[in-house]
């Protein structure tokens, strides 16, 4: 069938088959497959075993993807690259890029040959700048195309955030780790303070951490909490923005704080990381009201970056929303807060703080749109940050 349900009337599909018995004894064999050129196939199997057989069809690719594949593979002349060394008798290595086939962008002169053409091989390097090419090695394989980067700060704008494959999240945008034991977590957070800041999509982060590593929180409903893991001189501070506020019960306003005040009273340092998502409640608000708390907060960053620039401040996006009642569209709907991260990325993207996109990981996930998403795609969330905090152990 193509992708409209219709019986296909050509072949080239990539298909694979088995014949398989679970009992009296676990055996199988592949099958053979005819592709008859007009969208039908026959897979023929040799039986050499008794038992109740199964039978596997497993279409690998559709005829459209060999097409794409056979392209990948004939169009680019150089697939692979790998990087080469080349030491002189200072010791010092150059690295160069070696493959089968030669750059020809580069004069020959340039090109170190280390072909072999009595037994039909090739191999070519650029030739490097202080070194002989009898000076080679050995080489690394390197597959075409840049590595994505750490993450950090001010990271350039990609095709997509990433996808879901398993239920974990892969990031298309910097190099993301995976924190899932108590171990990495706490290797990572050792001797840091942590102080989370905003809406109750930022308390989510607070609490998973503070769950997942089994410390006792302080403080309980509205009011400020935090929690400390005294052992590895971890400590968690949680304490919500100022008004506007969506819900009720009334809260206290002396349990809440500006974050541009919040930011100017905290010391920073390399062992400080702040925490901030502003977005859930501001969703209803004019767009002038979200940047003018936005301009507050990036003035806030800079006089706190003036005095302790290795401060890390880690920036949460908005996510999508359940929403059911008719004025929650009309009134903070997901394309109100789909608004806000263009202003946060206009307003705060040249600052050397990090921003991380989560609206992505919300709209593709398998569960129900919720603004408070389910634990395990708040585990994703925080290899994110973790990621970012130490992009340097990956979990």
């Amino acid at each position: 069938m193509d992708s409209r349900g219709r019986p296909k009337s050509y072949g080239g599909d990539f298909i694979r088959t088995k014949l398989y018995s679970r009992s009296p004894v676990e055996a199988s064999t592949a099958g053979r497959v005819t592709d008859h050129g007009d969208g039908t196939y026959t897979a023929t199997f040799f039986l050499s075993f008794p038992g109740t057989l199964s039978v596997s069809v497993k279409l690998v690719h559709p005829s459209e993807a060999v097409q794409a594949l056979k392209k990948f593979r004939d169009g680019s002349i150089v697939r692979r690259v790998m990087v080469c060394g080349f030491q002189e008798k200072t010791n010092v290595t150059e690295w160069m890029f070696c493959s089968n086939t030669p750059n020809k962008s580069l004069n020959l002169r340039d090109v170190c040959d280390f072909s072999r053409p009595l037994v039909n091989v090739t191999f070519y390097c650029d030739r490097p700048r202080f070194s002989p090419c009898d000076s080679f090695v050995g080489l690394l394989r390197k597959v075409r195309g840049k590595p994505l980067p750490l993450c950090a700060p001010r990271l350039p704008q990609t095709a997509s955030e990433g996808y879901w494959f398993n239920g974990n999240w892969t990031s298309l945008r910097c190099k993301a780790g995976k924190f899932r034991t108590v171990e990495s977590v706490t290797e990572c957070l050792r001797n840091k303070t942590l102080f989370f800041r905003g809406d109750s999509t930022i308390r989510q982060w607070f609490r998973y951490l503070m769950l997942f590593l089994k410390l006792q929180q302080h403080g309980r409903g509205s009011q400020p909490v935090y929690a400390i893991d005294e052992k590895n001189n971890i400590k968690f501070h949680f304490l919500f923005h100022n008004y506007p506020r969506n819900q009720m019960p009334l809260m206290d306003g002396k349990d809440m704080g500006y974050v541009a005040e919040e930011i100017d009273g905290i010391v920073g340092g390399k062992d400080v990381v702040i925490l901030i998502s502003l977005w859930a409640h501001f969703s209803a608000e004019p767009i002038q009201t979200f940047r003018s708390r936005l301009y507050g907060i990036r003035h806030a960053i800079e006089r706190l970056h003036s005095r302790h620039p290795e401060t890390k401040i880690i920036w949460r996006s908005p996510n999508t929303g359940h929403h059911q009642q008719f004025q929650h569209f009309v009134e903070n709907g997901d394309w109100y807060a789909f608004q806000l991260l263009p202003v946060v990325y206009e307003i705060l993207g040249d600052l050397n703080i990090s921003i991380i996109n989560v609206w992505e990981m919300s709209e593709s996930m398998w569960h129900n749109d919720d603004m408070h998403p389910p634990d395990d795609v708040i585990k994703n969330h925080v290899d994110m940050l973790l990621s970012y905090i130490c992009p340097f152990n990956n979990g």
